[in-house]
């Protein structure tokens, strides 16, 4: 496969680059190659979907759904639309060669275990959302208490731990590397690693420095770099603003400077109230080869999974969702490969609907 250019030259995309390059004219950003060519085929695609009823804007209609960012979801074309653009990236991965053992392979390092700490049970549960923001104020008149109530998903707090060997004589750096595959499509078939590894989701990644012998790694789900906690209410942060004035103390907001990520509390897939079955599969991988820079103990901006180190070079040369995201036609290079390990969890669904306030 390859890209023609606005020159005419063509760009070889069948390489790890690849994707990139291919993402810059699917999703057209500043950085197409060949705008006038490829043009914006997703923006598009949402636009000519969300003017259905008046395409040539004869009639001056507004916007449908589907052309807004925070309304698309409510058209069930949005996630036909968002498979068929998944798919053009699934169609260009599976054209590259899988990889091989000694492209994942991690010399020295093995693991023993790989699991979780504490019950993995999802919940609906009825939030409180301030919305006194959302209304104007006006001198002399106070202000009024306003409130909408949500059922949303969440689930309870839990940890991944591993036990990890080094048998190297030095410390080494490792990126570890989680995901949850679902086991059964909703037909009740059971996927294989062939054609169920583009189902897998990226729970976690996160580079620790091993030390030679045994290490046990724990890592809090709250900690995840793929998703960003909730944001604080509007009159949460007044009341944190007028203590910190009052008293001389630091107005600490740092944990909430992100706002790409998915919510923590749909880390997890709503379970089933007997138990849904995923694969958790952890690889660790060679971290001096695949970090960016020499920053071994940050976390990079946070949700640098899915949305980079603010400022600075994507901290993974590695491709987003290495090393699921080629074709598997032979799992046992998976499974003779140490530094891999998957175990089958439960993912339970809690039919009572729990209370949380907006804070």
């Amino acid at each position: 496969g390859y890209i023609i250019d606005k020159e005419g030259h063509t760009i070889n995309i069948m390489n790890d680059q690849g994707i990139d390059k291919l993402g810059d004219i699917v999703e057209s950003s500043v950085y197409s190659p060949n705008f006038q060519y490829y043009g914006q085929l997703h923006n598009m695609a949402h636009k000519m979907l969300g003017r259905q009823a008046d395409p040539h804007g004869k009639y001056n209609m507004p916007p449908g759904v589907m052309e807004h960012f925070e309304t698309a979801t409510r058209d069930p074309t949005f996630f036909r639309l968002h498979k068929y653009m998944d798919n053009i990236f699934k169609e260009h991965k599976d054209t590259l060669h899988p990889y091989t053992k000694d492209d994942l392979e991690f010399s020295g390092v093995s693991i023993d275990s790989v699991g979780v700490e504490g019950e993995l049970k999802t919940f609906f549960e009825e939030f409180e959302f301030d919305l006194r923001n959302a209304v104007d104020s006006a001198e002399g008149i106070e202000d009024v208490e306003l409130k909408a109530d949500v059922h949303r998903l969440n689930h309870n707090d839990f940890s991944f731990v591993a036990t990890v060997n080094n048998n190297n004589d030095n410390e080494v750096l490792a990126t570890f590397r989680l995901f949850l595959c679902p086991q059964h499509d909703n037909n009740g078939e059971e996927f294989t690693f062939t054609n169920g590894h583009w189902h897998c989701i990226e729970m976690d990644k996160f580079w620790k420095k091993l030390a030679p012998g045994k290490n046990k790694v724990t890592r809090k789900s709250g900690d995840s770099s793929v998703t960003v906690p909730d944001v604080p209410s509007f009159q949460s942060l007044i009341d944190a603003a007028d203590k910190a004035v009052s008293d001389g103390s630091v107005f600490d907001m740092h944990n909430f400077e992100r706002s790409c990520g998915i919510p923590n509390r749909m880390l997890l897939p709503k379970g089933q109230t007997d138990g849904m079955e995923f694969a958790l599969i952890l690889a660790v991988t060679d971290g001096s080869h695949d970090l960016t820079h020499e920053d071994t103990d940050s976390e990079h901006g946070g949700t640098h999974s899915h949305c980079g180190y603010h400022g600075h070079d994507y901290p993974d040369k590695r491709p987003m969702g290495f090393p699921l995201d080629r074709r598997i036609p032979d799992r046992r290079v998976l499974d003779e490969t140490p530094n891999f390990k998957y175990t089958v969890v439960k993912v339970f669904h809690d039919e009572h609907l729990h209370h949380h306030e907006d804070h």
